[in-house]
């Protein structure tokens, strides 16, 4: 489950801010 969770916010954190973590 908490994999599942990490999935998540991982695809979260792209949608929200791929940018960001370029920088």
């Amino acid at each position: 489950v908490a994999r599942e969770e990490a999935d998540d916010l991982k695809a979260q954190v792209e949608d929200a801010g791929g940018e960001i973590e370029l920088q």
